[in-house]
């Protein structure tokens, strides 16, 4: 067994006209980790430390999200010329990319789009649901009425950094059992650096992208990670989708005893289940 002497530095990456902010730890093949929506490189610390034995992992914090620069616009194809060009010019061949919520809409995006022989691991998808589909509506509406207006970027900014406001999001939608202490030291940092403007911005692009109808024709091996008890998906759905998508790349797994974020409420299971992924495709 490896011994874990667990060290995160953070580096800034000049990548086109910006820098962008990553976070790096662990030493082997490396793997790139894509946050999610309200949240920052920070998120993935705990699922880290049990990775960092095994993997380099390569975590940035997105354009416009916590310390790295912003954009004068965002969208997931913006987003995915900075991301492509990081992975192309400081890791050219990842052992695999993972996101998680909504980082995993970057991440399909990019394999898809810029064909990288990787592995694809996503964690807590954010798959179609019909019972979901008139909030998503409503919401994206929303978000699209204000990607323009300066005043909604401020409020929008202003609620997403109330840390009240992320121990609402996480008791009532993504925890399996809340944990402030958790909220406060992994979720609340990353947004408290959410840019509104970024945040809508990208809110929108992402309402619009069918990850579904992505996922059914991936060439790359892909992996789905969720949480027993994940409010936007639950297990049964998961498994029906991978069941009926009929692609033989994609798998799924379900960590027990976790919501929308098993990284972080169940970080040993998931980075085994992650480890033992990435084994077998040697195999």
């Amino acid at each position: 067994m490896k011994k874990n002497h667990f060290e995160i530095k953070t580096q800034k990456y000049k990548v086109r006209d910006i820098n962008l902010n990553v976070a790096v730890a662990g030493r082997g093949e490396p793997l790139i980790l894509i946050h999610g929506w309200s949240n920052s490189w920070i998120g993935w610390t705990l699922l880290a430390r049990e990775l960092s034995p095994y993997y380099k992992l390569y975590m940035p914090d997105l354009p416009g999200f916590g310390d790295s620069d912003a954009l004068p616009r965002y969208s997931l194809e913006i987003i995915n010329r900075y991301l492509s060009e990081f992975i192309k010019s400081y890791v050219p061949n990842p052992k695999a990319i993972i996101g998680a919520s909504s980082g995993t809409f970057v991440a399909t995006h990019v394999v898809d789009t810029e064909g990288f022989n990787t592995s694809l691991i996503l964690i807590g998808a954010v798959l179609k649901r019909r019972r979901t589909a008139l909030i998503k509506e409503t919401y994206s509406k929303l978000l699209s009425f204000s990607q323009d207006s300066k005043l909604a970027h401020r409020a929008f900014e202003k609620i997403i950094k109330n840390r009240y406001s992320a121990y609402f999001v996480e008791k009532y939608i993504h925890a399996y059992r809340f944990d402030k202490e958790l909220v406060d030291l992994y979720f609340v940092p990353g947004r408290k650096k959410v840019n509104g403007k970024s945040y809508i911005q990208l809110g929108v692009a992402i309402m619009g992208y069918i990850l579904d109808e992505e996922l059914k024709s991936l060439s790359q091996k892909t992996l789905l990670i969720f949480g027993s008890s994940d409010k936007y998906v639950s297990a049964k759905t998961a498994e029906a989708f991978v069941k009926n998508a009929n692609n033989p790349n994609l798998s799924v797994e379900i960590i027990d005893k976790a919501g929308h974020s098993p990284s972080y409420e169940q970080p040993k299971k998931t980075a085994q289940v992650i480890r033992e992924y990435l084994g077998n495709q040697n195999n």
